[in-house]
């Protein structure tokens, strides 16, 4: 039941998403080809893959964004991860990643579906997982403090916006960078 609930709200913001370029037009498309999986959010599902919730997250001034040292990719990426039986909406699979990965949960969210991507994600052997996809839902967000708990493995830590260039080679954050700055 609660899967039938977040796998119509993921369709629900997909048809109402705005692509911002060619390649978000394609994840897109993507990602409805999913939504006819009944196992599209079960990390279970490996071909195509399974869909996921990311949490950009501004800090109070909106200078700086929030980025983790994700421990096995070894990247600084967004928090964000697998949704979860619980979770009744993709806003609240995002902040509950975010909140596991660094406590913070005072927050604003600022566009319920800002950004999406789909990208590979290696076998991880510790896990069992063969390599796969992930179709991220990406949201945005804006902190009320800026008073950070590492968690899980992850360090989190903020990032002014004008050196993320510097500091991140993903493709898919300087794409929001972009769209936040615009």
């Amino acid at each position: 039941m609660l899967m039938t609930l977040i796998l119509n709200d993921i369709k629900k913001l997909l048809t109402r998403f705005q692509p911002s370029d060619v390649d978000e037009g394609r994840f897109k498309d993507s990602m409805l080809s999913l939504l006819e999986s009944p196992e599209g959010t079960s990390r279970k599902q490996i071909i195509p893959g399974h869909f996921t919730a990311s949490a950009f997250v501004l800090s109070p001034d909106q200078d700086s964004l929030l980025l983790i040292e994700h421990p096995t990719l070894k990247k600084l990426l967004q928090p964000g991860g697998h949704i979860e039986a619980q979770d009744m909406s993709i806003e609240a699979a995002a902040r509950r990643e975010l909140q596991e990965e660094t406590g913070l949960i005072q927050l604003e969210c600022i566009a319920n579906l800002f950004d999406l991507d789909v990208h590979d994600i290696p076998a991880n052997l510790k896990k069992q997982e063969d390599a796969h996809q992930h179709f991220d839902l990406r949201l945005l967000f804006r902190a009320q403090h800026e008073v950070l708990e590492n968690r899980e493995e992850h360090h989190a830590k903020w990032v002014h916006r004008s050196a993320i260039e510097k500091r991140v080679s993903d493709s898919s954050i300087l794409r929001v960078l972009k769209k936040i700055e615009t």
